[in-house]
């Protein structure tokens, strides 16, 4: 059961993660959304969580908020900033071909001791690597560059994972 909000409190601080992701065939859409002028375009949440609408989630501090919230006072300006919340307006695009890709991939975390090249046609690099622990700046300038660091053959390809909170790239 979901704790009541309490003064400034938002109720989405205290629902975990997981439970506000968005899955229509796992859960049942949220009773409040039926009535809402926008159901048509967005559809209405289906979360784990038990919200009645969106509006479960507002922070209850309009004059603070940044959120394209209904109780957002600048809310009409926000709507109106995007053109509205139907993506017909978004020019459609030819779908890009999936690259080629071999069915095992090596992740590697750092560039370690290696004395040789790495024998792969492709490989994964963390997407942290990428980044400046300091200053969060990029660490390289070019393809060969990163390959050159983490010895790998010029004309590796190359995949970046990003399947986890990355501390370092939160102020980037």
């Amino acid at each position: 059961m979901l704790k009541p909000r309490h003064g400034d409190d938002a109720l989405s601080d205290e629902i975990p993660e997981r439970k506000l992701w968005h899955n229509e065939k796992a859960n049942t859409p949220s009773l409040g959304c039926w009535g809402c002028p926008e159901y048509r375009i967005c559809g209405g949440i289906s979360v784990a969580a038990g919200v009645t609408s969106c509006l479960d989630l507002c922070c209850g501090r309009p004059g603070d908020c940044d959120k394209p919230c209904r109780n957002n006072p600048d809310y009409a300006f926000r709507v109106r900033e995007v053109g509205g919340f139907s993506l017909d307006s978004v020019p459609r695009v030819a779908a890009l071909a999936a690259p080629r890709l071999p069915t095992v991939i090596p992740v590697l975390f750092h560039r370690g001791r290696r004395s040789a090249t790495v024998p792969c046609s492709t490989v994964a690099l963390p997407l942290f690597a990428m980044f400046s622990r300091r200053d969060g700046k990029l660490r390289f300038r070019s393809h060969d560059e990163i390959c050159a660091h983490f010895k790998l053959a010029l004309g590796t390809q190359i995949i970046l994972t990003g399947t986890d909170e990355d501390p370092p790239l939160a102020g980037c």
